[in-house]
């Protein structure tokens, strides 16, 4: 969806929900393609799929034109912020608080880093 279409077209949806499906479907490229950079890690591509899918309706619905920022500068974060939470809630067998969790992630990648460079 070209820039101008995707402009237009939310700003018509925010006077018209009715316009939902059809900007859903023309940015759910997007959301896969996003969900397609979390493969690997423990959890089906479909079910990735879906939680970027509706990491895509929350965007489509919190999202302000008015602000003057582009549609997919907002939403990218958004998807990718509810796939990373679903991935800690639901990658590990043993339930451990969502900030313990979130701490163990950056440890890991601290620790990664660190081995890289020494």
């Amino acid at each position: 969806m070209k820039n101008e279409q995707l402009s237009q077209g939310l700003h018509e949806y925010a006077r018209d929900r009715e316009l939902r499906d059809r900007l859903f479907e023309g940015l759910l490229p997007l959301s896969k393609a996003i969900a397609a950079k979390f493969t690997g890690r423990g959890m089906p591509r479909e079910d990735l799929e879906q939680v970027a899918a509706m990491g895509l309706l929350k965007a489509l619905e919190r999202y302000e034109p008015d602000r003057n920022l582009r549609f997919v500068t907002y939403a990218v974060p958004t998807i990718t912020g509810d796939l990373r939470n679903y991935l800690r809630d639901k990658g590990s067998m043993v339930r451990a608080p969502r900030d313990a969790r979130q701490r163990l992630y950056q440890m890991a990648r601290l620790q990664e880093r660190f081995g890289q460079e020494h």
